[in-house]
Order: C-alpha cells, then sequence, then structure tokens
C-alpha cells in the first residue's frame, strides 16, 4: 500500500529540471549592464521567498513578454520549484497553494499537495508545442488521478488511452527535458494496465481467471492503437493468457507464482520503454 501513496511523491519529485543556459552577458570589459535575465530573476526570487503564491504572482510578471524559449524555461523552472514543495516537509495554507498553482487531494487518509497542471494554461499562447503537449499529458492525472488506495481508480479504457498518449510524447520529442517524467507515468500506468493493482487485480479473487474487464480493456488499445509501439507489449501478453484459456497465472496463496509473475510483468513494461527509446 505505502507504494502507492508514493507514487504521487516519485512522479514529482523525480525530475531534476533542465532549464536553459543564461545568455551571454557582455563582451567582458566588465562596463556594459549585464542584459536582464527573467530566468536568473525567478530562481533569485525562489531563494529568497517562503511563499509560493508569492513566487506564482512574481512569475507571473517575468511570465510578459518572454519568448517562446524563455517561457518554456521559466514554467520548467517553476514546476521544479513546485516538485520541492510537494516532495518536501513544509505545510503552507490550503488557499496559499491553490493560488500558486496545487490542488489538495487525500491520498489514503492523509491530505497532499499536488501540482495542478491546469496553471499553465494561462500561458499556452506563448510557450512551445512541446510544451503544450506536456501540459495535455500531466493535466489529465491532476484532474483525475489514475489510483488511489492501491486500486485503479479511472476506466481501464482511461488508462489505455493515458498509455497511448504518454507514448505518443516519448516518441515524438526524445530529447525533451520532460520526457522522464513522463515515461515514469507511463510505465505506471502500462504496469497497472497489464498486470493489475493489490485492490484491482488482473485475477478474481474468487474464480481463479482473468478478470474479464482487463480483457475487455486489452481489446479496446488493440483496436483503438494498434499502430502504437506499446500494442506489441499487450498483445504479448494477451496472447499468453490466451493461450490457457484465460486461467490465473497465479494464486494469492502461492507467492512464489505470483512474485513470478509480477517479474514477467515488470520485464514486458522495460521491454516497452526501451522500444520507446530507439
Amino acid at each position: 500500500m505505502k507504494k502507492l501513496i508514493m507514487i504521487f511523491i516519485t512522479v514529482v519529485a523525480v525530475i531534476s529540471v533542465l532549464v536553459a543556459c543564461s545568455p551571454d552577458t557582455g563582451n567582458g570589459n566588465g562596463n556594459e549592464p549585464e542584459p536582464n535575465d527573467p530566468l536568473k530573476d525567478l530562481k533569485s526570487y525562489i531563494e529568497q521567498s517562503k511563499n509560493p503564491a508569492e513566487v506564482k504572482e512574481y512569475l507571473d510578471g517575468v511570465m510578459e513578454g518572454s519568448d517562446e524559449k524563455t517561457s518554456d524555461s521559466l514554467i520548467l523552472e517553476y514546476l521544479n520549484y513546485m516538485n520541492g514543495i510537494v516532495s518536501g516537509n513544509i505545510t503552507y495554507e490550503k488557499e496559499i497553494l491553490e493560488s500558486a498553482g496545487f490542488k489538495i487531494i487525500s491520498v489514503e487518509g492523509n491530505e497532499q499537495p499536488i501540482i495542478d497542471y491546469h496553471f499553465i494554461d494561462e500561458y499556452s499562447g506563448q510557450i512551445s508545442q512541446e510544451m503544450l503537449d506536456f501540459n495535455k499529458f500531466m493535466t489529465l492525472n491532476s484532474d483525475k488521478p489514475w489510483a488511489m488506495d492501491a486500486g485503479i481508480i479511472i476506466p481501464l479504457s482511461d488508462l489505455a488511452d493515458r498509455i497511448a498518449l504518454g507514448e505518443q510524447f516519448i516518441v515524438k520529442y526524445p530529447s525533451s527535458v520532460m520526457k522522464e517524467q513522463v515515461q515514469i507515468l507511463y510505465g505506471y500506468y502500462l504496469g497497472s494496465f497489464i498486470g493489475g493493482l493489490d485492490n484491482t487485480p488482473l485475477v478474481l479473487f474468487d474464480k481463479n481467471k482473468i478478470d474479464p474487464e482487463f480483457i475487455a480493456a486489452f481489446d479496446y488499445f488493440l483496436e483503438t492503437y494498434p499502430d502504437l509501439k506499446t500494442a506489441e507489449t499487450v498483445e504479448t501478453l494477451q496472447a499468453e493468457l490466451k493461450a490457457t484459456g484465460y486461467s490465473a497465472p497465479y494464486t494469492y496463496d502461492d507467492e512464489e507464482k505470483r512474485t513470478a509473475f509480477q517479474k514477467h510483468i515488470d520485464e514486458l513494461v522495460a521491454e516497452a520503454e526501451s522500444r520507446l527509446n530507439q
């Protein structure tokens, strides 16, 4: 169960965001004034401020008039700041967090701030298509978290759609500094989609059979996204299960078989990620 609690923290805390380098500040003779550097200014303000709402307000100010590349870098720096808040131990008032672009959710009875990626929407006219696509993917989970209390809480077909969107981003932007975050979620999504979670298991507890909802979800993925590389992974597992008449690949009282099956799922996910990065 603890693993699921950590998913929300891991996804946002794992990134070390790479931002654009500061521009050249003159010809080196020491006589020219240092040009305006919005990214450097934002970093400096973050170091000094103790109020996320004020940092967000400052971001709004430096975003005004910034070009596309600078705007992307500013948002990445702010996201990096937000990640630190999510994974840190400092408690802020709900109103402050919401003003700064967070939302509060309950994870296994505990209130947890997560990034509400809709804050990026207000800058949509000045950011790159890459950032827009990243925001489109990340907003899905901030609008409706995919898992809670060790169970999948969205329809499996919706999870399939998120997997497809994740693959499309990774393949379209292979060198993106945002790819790692997308790929982490992609891996969680795919592993749960083909292997289930503790409270949304692939194998029905009382029937020793694969849950028909998973079988239908596999069919949906293959019919809707036949040309995606992930389809190969879904098709491989589906064929393995079909060959046994969809009987359970493990029982709940056989820990060895259950562990072996989970290892197989992890290997399938790793192979899928490797194909996306080729």
